[in-house]
Order: C-alpha cells, then structure tokens, then sequence
C-alpha cells in the first residue's frame, strides 16, 4: 500500500496516526484491521472483547482464542498467572496482575495502554507499527524485544533485549530518546523529557533471563 505523503516521516508520523485511531491512505484500501488474540493463559486471566472497565475481575475468564478488539482489554490477576496474547506479527506475556487496553487500530499498526504491572513483547516491524503507551510515556517498537513496566510510584519501567524502542515522554511532545539492546530506562511519573537510558539494571537481567524465551508458547 502506498503511504500518504504525511506517514512518510517515520515512526512520528505513524504514532501520530495510531494515537489518533484513523487510517490514512492514498487510493488503496485500508488493511482489515487484525484482533489481538488470547494464545495461552496461566491462573486467573480475564478478558473483555470491547471494553475495559475498572475492575477488569469482572470480564470472562481469559481463554485460548479469545478475541480483543479496540476498547477491549486483558487483565492477570495474582500469583502464578500469565497470559500471552499476539496481534498480527507481534506477541505480548503480561505477568501477574497486568492490564493492557487495545487503544487504537489504524490498518497500519497498533496502539496499547499498560495501566498496570508488565509486559514483555515480540515485535516484528514488518507486522506493521506498534507503540506502547503507559503513564505518561509512548513507546514505538522498531523491530524489536522489550518489556515495559510500572512500578509503585507510578514510574515507567522500559527494558531491551533486542533492537530499539523510541521512548517520547511526555506523549505527544516529541521528546524522544532510543534504547537500544542491552539498555533500560526509568521514567519517574511526571517527567518532563525522557531520561538517558544506561546499561540494564541485573534485576531486568535476570528477568529477561527467566521470561525471554518464553514469548512463544510455554511447553
């Protein structure tokens, strides 16, 4: 499909576009646009098809193939959960007591709210763009593994196994700063600009140690 000239600017044009939730295309048909789809759950996982309520304990219980749509959201609760989701070319395992809101749709890539816990992703750019919202932080996936977080104080965790994320905070603003594979960075809530990224802390180590491997489906 040929792009508009406007999504011919990189990813900033295209997270402009997803944050917006419109497909803009010159002459060609937009792509259908692709559910995220429940691949494997652990413990008490729930999801909600179209919408993304307070209490997210209060969806249908999570099970293979289940659908999510755009204003739809899944939720692990507690203890030994977990819940691994994929959308188009790209694959999400949320540890315990996660929830992820499908924002935005665009037939070019897609846009996800983390609200609480983690998530560690498997992007492949040639599914289409992806960003990943959380606090007051936009995080575009260039081809890549990483886990976003938060953490009790309202901090943005954001971690890289392998290739790069674009990190703008606030959204919208244009601030940005790449982390790149082997790096982390913390945003404090409220942050004005995104801080510098350094070397992976040894607790994201150990954690893409443990849960690396397993963005595929578990044996």
């Amino acid at each position: 499909m040929m792009l508009c000239p406007q999504l011919q600017r990189g990813w900033r044009g295209v997270l402009g576009v997803l944050a917006l939730g419109v497909v803009v295309a010159c002459g060609d048909a937009a792509p259908a646009v692709v559910p995220a789809t429940v691949q494997e759950t652990r413990g008490a996982t729930f999801a909600c098809r179209d919408t993304f309520p307070a209490d997210l304990t209060g969806c249908p219980a999570a099970t293979v193939n289940t659908a999510v749509v755009v204003n739809g959201g899944v939720h692990s609760g507690p203890g030994d959960t977990t819940l691994l989701m994929q959308t188009g070319k790209t694959r999400f395992r949320l540890l315990p007591s996660s929830s992820l809101r499908y924002v935005a749709n665009s037939g070019l890539g897609v846009t996800f709210l983390l609200t609480a816990g983690r998530l560690f992703a498997d992007h492949d750019a040639a599914g289409g763009a992806l960003v990943i919202q959380s606090g007051n932080s936009a995080i575009s996936a260039l081809g890549t593994l990483f886990t976003v977080a938060t953490d009790n104080s309202g901090a943005v965790i954001v971690s890289v196994q392998g290739g790069t994320v674009a990190v703008e905070v606030p959204r919208g603003s244009q601030q940005i700063r790449n982390v790149t594979q082997g790096q982390g960075i913390q945003i404090p809530a409220g942050a004005t600009a995104p801080p510098l990224p350094r070397a992976m802390t040894p607790g994201e180590l150990r954690l893409w140690q443990r849960i690396g491997p397993n963005l595929t489906l578990t044996p």
